[in-house]
């Protein structure tokens, strides 16, 4: 449902070092997409295989509202590994600036499902401040139990954003976000106590946003020139 919301052309690289750290990236994501339309793929390698999820996915509606639906395969060096196709269908609802709410379904075509509702608030400060929490439930045939997490995204200044999120099995995650208006360079470290378990790093291009930079950035003042002396 998200790729009602984009305004132009944005692409996403995500890579992580939780496993095989010495043998260089082994899971990494790609996510683009143009207004109604998005693709993303998301690649692991594991000792003895590697393997590679697709999906593709159409939406229609915009900021205030959108509902999109997906179509997921897998392919690999081993084949599937099991991995059944996946069929999405989400919406996204804003029913004012401060209040933001979705819902996704994902089922495979033999009938394991797994259904995600989040909800996010900006309940002061304007946009500096974003509350959210999200649950998880699934079928047997998908993994069974039900999951959930809650966090907050405090906008320290124009383009650097702090988050905090905390998981139901008591893992924290602390991520810091650097925008330079079309550009931005995430990092996320994923804690279990006091050991570090993982991290994960994104790069983005697309359409402008806060920056880092702005503040810094000297800007010339703007005028209108007259010529009085001519006819």
């Amino acid at each position: 449902a998200l790729a009602g919301h984009i305004q132009g052309s944005e692409t996403v690289f995500v890579w992580s070092d939780r496993r095989l750290k010495r043998q260089g990236i082994n899971q990494w994501g790609l996510f683009t997409g143009v207004p109604h339309l998005g693709f993303g793929m998301v690649h692991r390698r594991v000792p003895g295989r590697d393997l590679t999820d697709y999906n593709l996915a159409v939406a229609s509606g915009d900021r205030s509202g959108s509902l999109g639906v997906a179509y997921g395969w897998s392919s690999g060096s081993a084949g599937r590994n099991g991995r059944e196709n996946r069929i999405s269908v989400g919406t996204v609802l804003r029913p004012s600036r401060r209040v933001s709410f979705g819902i996704a379904l994902v089922s495979t075509l033999d009938g394991a499902w797994e259904a995600v509702a989040d909800l996010a608030l900006r309940p002061a400060f304007g946009r500096r401040l974003t509350l959210f929490a999200e649950a998880a439930s699934a079928n047997e045939d998908g993994g069974g139990g039900e999951y959930w997490s809650g966090g907050a995204t405090l906008e320290l200044a124009d383009g650097l954003l702090l988050t905090g999120r905390f998981f139901d099995n008591r893992t924290v995650s602390l991520g810091l976000e650097l925008g330079f208006s079309r550009t931005a360079l995430n990092t996320q470290s994923r804690l279990d106590g006091d050991r570090r378990e993982f991290n994960t790093y994104s790069a983005r291009v697309g359409p402008r946003r806060a920056s880092a930079l702005s503040r810094y950035r000297h800007r010339d003042p703007k005028y209108l020139e007259l010529e009085f002396d001519r006819p």
